[in-house]
């Protein structure tokens, strides 16, 4: 699976110190599977955007990049999105984030496990033809302690390392699309500190429904964002 360095560097924050990363493979067939939007579309010239997130006092902060994109082409998604409309795609990610806490607070270098599209090959992009991009909503709240909740990402992400593919491709995923389409669903991260309640979690559905109303499936996780240090 070819993913280039510089594109591993990307993803993760600087300085996270990484033991050896396994890919767990994922063709094209489950990469629709996994995308309730995909669009075809071109990056936006002085496209990439600098983003922080703040966990706790005394932590380094994440550090990780969104893109815009101009849409040329919607293949699977909402009809509020035509050709011609601007989109972020957010370069956030959960699992990278826990595993920045983990080094900068624990001092542990993680092996994670990603999934990833395989190409058979790397794929540049052609900045003025563009490239077709597989997609979902990824959201990321931060609870406080009276069990509030608010928004601190609510973007388009890839489903997954290297979820996107050539142009030429479009019949092909078309023809996967009519037999493969994902079903509407939402996946939640929700920051909370140790200082929440035990019982922080009681609720939680019936918040993230009132939020996200439109969906069918939803599920959530929690991650600690200020662990106690050792």
């Amino acid at each position: 699976m070819l993913i280039p360095d510089r594109e591993w560097k990307c993803r993760f924050s600087p300085g996270v110190l990484m033991g050896q990363v396994h890919f767990e493979k994922i063709d094209l067939q489950q990469l629709v599977v996994m995308s309730p939007l995909i669009v075809m579309a071109r990056e936006e010239s002085n496209g990439k955007i600098s983003r922080t997130f703040l966990p706790a006092c005394g932590i380094e902060p994440y550090v990780y990049v969104d893109t815009r994109y101009r849409v040329i082409e919607v293949l699977l998604g909402t009809a509020e999105l035509s050709p011609g409309a601007e989109i972020i795609v957010t370069g956030f990610d959960p699992g990278s984030l826990k595993v920045h806490l983990d080094y900068h607070v624990q001092g542990l270098s993680r092996s994670p496990e990603v999934p990833a599209y395989d190409l058979g090959r790397e794929l540049r992009p052609d900045a003025a033809e563009g490239c077709i991009l597989f997609l979902k909503r990824r959201i990321f709240l931060l609870r406080d302690i009276e069990g509030k909740l608010c928004t601190e990402v609510d973007a388009l992400a890839h489903p997954c390392w290297n979820a996107l593919e050539s142009m030429d491709k479009k019949k092909m995923v078309r023809s996967l699309i009519k037999t493969h389409a994902g079903k509407s669903s939402i996946e939640v991260t929700i920051g909370v500190s140790r200082e929440s309640p035990a019982d922080s979690e009681i609720g939680l559905i019936e918040q993230i429904k009132s939020m996200f109303p439109h969906y069918t499936s939803y599920s959530w996780k929690v991650l600690n964002i200020s662990p106690e240090r050792l």
